[in-house]
């Protein structure tokens, strides 16, 4: 292994997880290998030396699925095991341990199959989008802040195992997308309620970032509307 990262390596940052979007959401056999994978990063952590890890989490973990299958199921139930398999080996290997959940971070190199991007990308083709009724709490932030929140982790000292990194401005998902067309000058509109309700609520209280906020001097950035220009920008 590499001998310069054991001497100079503090915080290991475990952001990669495969189909976090798109098809591969639903495969349960991709989804549970990455609860293998981030088992191995924290261990390689620890054998380079690193007296952090940091993992990359979602507030998807926290919802109760529906009875009826849905294509996020794997997805939800693999981050859940994710995090707390990695919590177990962190204590185990006595590192310290951190796991940040965030809801939809948007910008720059943002996968097309994923929602924002798709309502962008059809508006831009002068088309109508179609959502579902996006009633739920959501809270979509900048990559840069969540960027700049992940470094904040890894630089202080925390007094908590898991933080919630957003835009501290939470609200409906429905009023977050008819504020897009807004924002691009377009007279298209996004058609709320043309897909079936896919059954999952979020909790305004999962959005908080006042932990953050105080251990960290965390203060989100980009505005929103910042944050939809710069998809455009691409």
């Amino acid at each position: 292994r590499n001998e310069h990262l054991k001497k100079t390596a503090d915080v290991f940052y475990h952001l990669a997880w495969e189909s976090a979007s798109g098809e591969g959401r639903s495969d349960p056999f991709i989804q549970f290998r990455n609860v293998e994978l981030t088992l191995h990063m924290l261990t390689e952590a620890y054998e380079c030396g690193c007296k952090k890890f940091v993992s990359l989490g979602t507030c998807y973990e926290k919802l109760t699925l529906p009875e009826k299958f849905g294509n996020s199921d794997f997805y939800v139930v693999s981050k859940r095991y994710a995090h707390e398999s990695a919590d177990r080996l962190a204590k185990k290997l006595g590192i310290e341990f951190v796991w940040t959940t965030v809801c939809h971070p948007i910008g720059k190199g943002i996968k097309p199959n994923q929602m924002i991007a798709y309502v962008i990308n059809t508006l831009k083709n002068n088309e109508t989008p179609k959502m579902g009724p996006a009633k739920t709490w959501y809270d979509i932030v900048s990559v840069n802040d969540l960027a700049l929140g992940l470094r904040l982790i890894g630089e202080n000292n925390l007094t908590q195992r898991e933080y919630f990194i957003g835009s501290g401005k939470p609200r409906i998902l429905r009023d977050y997308l008819l504020e897009i067309p807004q924002i691009l000058d377009t007279k298209t509109t996004v058609d709320i309620g043309a897909r079936p309700d896919d059954g999952l609520r979020f909790d305004k209280e999962w959005f908080d970032i006042s932990p953050l906020e105080n251990e960290t001097g965390y203060i989100p950035k980009v505005s929103y509307e910042d944050a939809i220009l710069n998809i455009t920008l691409q």
